[in-house]
């Protein structure tokens, strides 16, 4: 290191020492060319040239001072003014001058037409001296350029002919005359061993004819076929300037030509030219040009010019090659199909290209040019010398790598789609299939996918994903009736015929779906013979996504030939699960999820036990309730609400599985989500043999409440032991046939519900026989008990599920009193007291049993003991004990350390979480739930309402706003619970009549369900991946609430507390109706709103009549407001109606009492409503008024 530091330094005082000597040897030429100026004019050159002895020296010096001249100092130009035609020069070559002197000659007449370039005045004597030298010295010119002459000599002469040629058409015609009697000359010396040099100054004379933009020079320059290849033959060996020269011209001047044909840019561009080009991506040749204008090192230098060739030839390539208006490409509307090959010399070109699997620029290339002409696909994949046969190497994978780069720069859409004349199917779908499925697919495919080796395999997959997917969006595209119902060229009936030829071609060409399968299995076991490896088996897991995607894939293509198999499908559940579970891998199991969630019911047995695993079902609900990634939770959902609405149990309830599943992702620990899926996981199997007599325990309970009256209940106690067994006969089955009947298409709550508590009474009966650890049901009641409550906080009617509670806890209460001494304080025995509270409260006339258990004073006093010490460094497992303990106090008890736990979760925000969770079945004092509230800023609404015991604790202002906070965090499954839980929140509102808080209580309620409505049209319109009508099911849930259809103008009772709840249910209906239909688009939420209407017209109408021979409206019309507000979502015949009904009244009545500040009468609310009316009539609608209205 010391070395090369030494020798960097070493080589800066070097190259710094030579930039000093350079710049002062630059200084110094300036002085000299300065001093010789002052000293050199044009009177001293012309004299120079008469003297032979000062004809050289003159020459030179008039050069060099040409080559270092000022604007002041343009000794060119003032030799010209004395001189315009040069005859002084030209009259030395007369005297037969030697090679050096006519060197010099042909010099200082170069300079002197390029300077004469940019002097207008001088363009008609330089154009007199190009003739000159063209007609009179044509003879030097022509022996100046003879292959023994040295190289100097050579390229002057080439030098001053281009100069020549860029003084005007008629310039360059002069000198193309020239070229065509000395072309064989031109052609020899661009094969002379110093040729660089000289191919410079050719190719300068080529360029600046072109630059010309002459048609008939350009043509002729361009039929000189032996010279134009001698350019390209040696091109690879060129300078940059050079190359950078001919590419830009020949891109401005002939490919980017309007006069230049495409077939002349083909004779000029032949394969042998393309060759050249083509070498140029590896050329390794000077650069004689700065390419950079910061000072880097030669080595740099060569590398950013050999960087700038590439580009340069690159982009000149792909303009010829791709471009249908400049290029050499020619369409092909049969797109290759027809057998001929309409881009022969592209073909050649492209099979020419062998390094394109290495090469990105060559890759880009060749995709590029497939990209533009799709009739060369199948024909370059077939010739191309690359291997595409499946092995395991790089070279392989860089061959498989172009060509899925090439398979996926084709569009998705075939062209033959958008041609204006029709095409018969078996022609579109061959079309089609040219980028869709290429032929070479067929092949690699079918040896990839049986290959042992994964990552053959999963390279193999990534090529068939994505042929797969093209071929889906082919057959969407060709099944958008929307598309092709009035297409002009295509018919629905045409597209079908299309998408069923495309399918039978696509499945031709594709492995069958028995062979992916077997490839699965070869990747699982590859799996398992690699998991226990230290390092992680990448090509295994790619090759296990790439298969299942493909599985995917061919389920949503070829749905027929995937249920064709008789596998079970069943089994990519298990080996799916492991990986997500334990190594957290998501792909697969996002694959696998899809593709159960597409077969057809009864194909995957979701409840059976496979020798050594759990059910399907057990899995499912395993990877939702433990993953934290949030898309698998999403995905697996929606499989886990089709599966639980198969099994029966809940028919025509299956919102209630969206609650169910809510509260299985609140699972924390593994120990408690193992306990609490099990159990489900017996009762879904249960339930699923026979899921009737559980939906006929439902249907009884509703029938026995529609009988419940006054807090009584039928005489005739029902035994839940007495549900009918699952083996039942028939006979015993058509019992409650008509019942069932009756009330299935209203049922409150799922048949889960009583299978859930079954089964929960026989896990109790065993824990409280000894046979079962009490850890077991404290965890399934830990999940019961809050979704209980959630349940039966959201129904509508509670009274059928609060008879269905009450049965279960007399059922427990008989089985635990049982033993002989009492039971130690459980948590599950407290979740049981607090079912047991909730049930008294919505039955206060039935009395509920509970279970008694020993005093909980010692865990009162361990509860102090522990809050009192401080545990503000206990583990999570030591928290997660403290509320279990929590749980097991009775609720005489949980008053006295409620708050002690509260201010202990509070010093350790890591423990708020159990102070909600206990909320959720708890009761807790009223000032723990407002410190709750405010600290935790968002509650659950369900929890919120659960604690409200007196219906008050709801309308506290800290109590609101956390309210108002978990409304806007509420997610698509949760706000149609919260609209529910809301209104039997309401209900208990109207139905307490005697709170003096009962109106305010009210509006509160009815702006909670605004505010529902406000967040779930923010969430529609934000979130694209919202469930679709989400909104419309929130809109008719609350329009469709007996609370608000039974109130909304209820007629007059007489009772002043009744008819005011009345009047502010009917105005808060009117304005939450307001507020739907100014945003609302869904059709059932307009139906409901008109029952509304319908009924306030009804009673309008009514009122109207009583007043048609009155003088006075009355001041408190609750109709009239109401109409008032609905009027502009009433239907036009309804508006008609009520307007020719108001027309028929006095204008006594019509007129307000007060005056205008004009001192005109006012309008009463009935003359608003008819003015209003009248406006909506005639603003649009076919509505014709009777003349009584105007």
């Amino acid at each position: 290191a010391h070395t090369c530091r030494r020798e960097g330094a070493r080589e800066g005082r070097m190259k710094k020492r030579k930039s000093e000597q350079n710049e002062g040897v630059r200084e110094g030429r300036r002085k000299k060319v300065k001093e010789e100026k002052t000293e050199f004019s044009v009177a001293i050159f012309r004299s120079m040239l008469n003297d032979k002895t000062q004809r050289v020296k003159g020459l030179e010096k008039f050069v060099a001072c040409s080559e270092t001249q000022e604007e002041a100092d343009d000794i060119v130009k003032e030799f010209l003014q004395v001189s315009p035609e040069c005859v002084e020069i030209l009259k030395l070559l007369d005297d037969q001058p030697l090679d050096h002197e006519l060197q010099l000659i042909f010099r200082c007449l170069e300079v002197v037409l390029l300077r004469t370039a940019a002097l207008p005045q001088f363009h008609t004597p330089s154009l007199h001296l190009v003739q000159k030298l063209s007609h009179q010295h044509a003879e030097i010119l022509t022996k100046t350029l003879k292959l023994h002459n040295n190289t100097s000599c050579v390229v002057s002469t080439l030098h001053l002919l281009a100069a020549m040629t860029s003084h005007g058409v008629q310039g360059a015609r002069d000198v193309l005359r020239f070229v065509d009697a000395a072309l064989p000359t031109l052609i020899g010396l661009l094969n002379r061993a110093d040729r660089k040099d000289i191919r410079a100054g050719v190719i300068g004379l080529v360029a600046a004819f072109l630059l010309t933009n002459d048609k008939a020079v350009v043509l002729q320059l361009l039929h000189y076929k032996d010279l134009m290849r001698g350019i390209f033959k040696h091109l690879p060996g060129d300078h940059l300037s050079t190359i950078q020269l001919l590419l830009t011209t020949l891109r401005d001047q002939v490919v980017r030509s309007e006069f230049v044909s495409k077939t002349a840019k083909i004779h000029l561009f032949g394969n042998p030219a393309l060759r050249q080009l083509s070498l140029l991506y590896n050329w390794a040749g000077r650069v004689d040009v700065a390419v950079d204008s910061q000072e880097t090192s030669e080595g740099e230098q060569r590398k950013e010019g050999r960087r700038l060739v590439r580009q340069l030839v690159h982009d000149f390539l792909l303009e010829l090659c791709c471009d249908f208006k400049n290029g050499i490409n020619f369409h092909d509307k049969t797109f290759g199909t027809s057998g001929k090959n309409m881009n022969q010399v592209l073909h050649r070109f492209l099979l020419d290209l062998r390094q394109a699997n290495r090469d990105p620029l060559l890759a880009q290339l060749v995709v590029r040019v497939l990209k533009a002409c799709p009739d060369l696909l199948n024909r370059y994949l077939s010739d191309v010398p690359f291997s595409f046969s499946p092995r395991p190497s790089a070279q392989w994978t860089d061959n498989m790598a172009l060509l899925t780069e090439i398979y996926r720069s084709q569009p998705d859409l075939s062209p033959v789609f958008d041609l204006p004349d029709p095409r018969p199917a078996e022609e579109v779908v061959s079309m089609v299939m040219v980028s869709a499925v290429p032929s070479v697919v067929r092949p690699v495919a079918a040896q990839g996918i049986k290959h042992a080796d994964p990552s053959v395999r999963a390279t193999t997959c990534a090529l068939l994903v994505c042929v797969l997917q093209r071929s889906f969006k082919v057959i969407c595209h060709c099944q958008d009736m929307q598309l092709w119902t009035d297409h002009p060229v295509y018919s629905v009936q045409d597209m079908e015929r299309v998408v069923v030829l495309f399918c039978e071609a696509l499945a031709k060409m594709l492995p069958d779906i028995n062979t992916i399968i077997s490839a699965w299995q070869a990747s699982r076991k590859q799996d398992k013979t690699t998991k226990s490896s230290a390092e992680p088996q990448t090509d295994v897991l790619s090759d296990v996504e790439g298969i299942l995607h493909v599985l995917r894939l061919y389920q949503q293509v070829l749905p027929d030939h995937f249920l064709q198999s008789n596998y079970d499908f069943g089994k990519l559940l298990h080996d799916a699960a492991a990986w997500v579970v334990s190594r957290e891998l998501t792909l697969p199991w996002l694959h696998v999820v899809n593709i159960l969630g597409r077969l057809p019911k009864g194909r995957i047995r979701w409840h059976k036990e496979e020798k050594g695993l759990r059910t399907a079902c057990y899995q499912l609900m395993q990877v939702f309730s433990g993953t934290s990634d949030l898309q698998v939770a999403m995905e697996t959902r929606k499989l886990l609400v089709k599966v639980l609405g198969d099994t029966g149990l809940f028919d025509h309830t299956m919102a209630e599985t969206e609650l169910w599943l809510r509260h299985l992702r609140l699972l924390e620990t593994s120990e408690e989500r193992d306990h609490v899926l099990m159990f489900l996981d017996k009762v879904l199997t249960r339930g699923v043999r026979n899921p009737y007599p559980f939906a006929d325990k439902v249907a009884e309970m509703t029938i026995e409440a529609s009988t419940f009256t006054a807090g009584e209940v039928s005489s005739t106690e029902h035994d839940l032991e007495a549900t009918p067994d699952l083996n039942a006969s028939p006979d015993d089955e058509d019992t409650l046939e008509d019942a069932r009947q009756a009330s299935s298409s209203l049922l409150p709550f799922s048949a889960f519900v009583p299978a859930l508590l079954e089964d929960c009474r026989a896990v109790i009966q065993k824990v409280v026989e000894g046979t079962a650890p009490p850890a077991v049901v404290n965890d399934i009641h830990g999940f019961l008990t809050p979704a209980i409550l959630d349940l039966l906080y959201s129904q509508t009617d509670p009274v059928p599920l609060c008879l269905t509670l009450r049965q279960h806890l007399s059922a427990l209460h008989s089985e635990a009193s049982a033993p002989s001494s009492k039971l130690p304080p459980q948590p599950w025995i407290s979740d049981c007291s607090t079912l047991a509270q909730t049930v008294s409260e919505f039955l206060p006339a039935i009395e509920v049993p509970r279970i008694e258990t020993l005093p909980c004073a010692k865990l009162v006093k361990k509860l102090e003991k522990d809050f009192a010490g401080g545990l503000n460094e206990a583990s999570g497992e030591a928290r997660r004990g403290l509320f279990q303990l929590m749980r097991s106090l009775d609720r005489a008890s949980l008053e006295d350390v409620a708050e002690p736990f509260l201010h202990f979760c509070l010093k350790t925000p890591d423990s708020l979480g159990f102070a909600v969770k206990l909320a959720k079945s708890r009761r807790l004092p009223e000032p723990v739930v407002t410190t709750l509230s405010q600290s935790c800023k968002v509650v659950p609404i369900a929890t919120i309402l659960f604690q409200s015991t007196n219906r008050q604790l709801l309308h506290q202002e800290d109590v609101k706003d956390a309210v108002v906070a978990s409304i806007k965090l509420l997610k698509d499954s949760e706000f149609v619970f919260s609209v529910k839980c809301f209104l039997l929140s309401l209900k208990r509102e109207v139905d307490c009549l005697s709170s003096p808080h009962t109106i305010s209580n009210i509006a509160d309620h009815f702006m909670f369900l605004r505010e529902i409505l406000k967040t779930s049209r923010e969430v529609q319109s934000q979130d694209v991946d919202a469930e679709h009508g989400m909104l419309e099911d929130v809109e008719t849930t609350i329009l469709k609430h007996p609370t608000l259809t039974n109130w909304f103008l209820k007629p007059k009772t007489g009772d002043g507390k009744t008819d005011a709840v009345s009047d502010t249910i009917s105005e808060e209906i009117c304005e939450t109706v307001v507020d739907i239909m100014h945003h609302t688009h869904s059709e059932s939420t307009r139906e409901c709103v008109q029952h509304f209407i319908d009924k306030n017209v009804t009673e309008l109408r009514q009122e109207i009549q009583s007043f048609e021979k009155k003088n006075k409206w009355s001041e408190n019309s609750s109709p009239l407001k109401m109409f008032s507000g609905l009027l502009f979502c009433a239907e036009a015949k309804v508006v008609k109606e009520v307007v020719e009904e108001l027309s028929k009244l006095r204008l006594s009545v019509l007129l307000g009492p007060k005056k205008t500040s004009s001192g005109a009468p006012s309008l009463h609310l009935c003359g608003q409503v008819l003015v209003s009316g009248m406006k909506t009539l005639l603003g649009g609608t076919e509505e014709q008024v009777s003349g009584s209205c105007f």
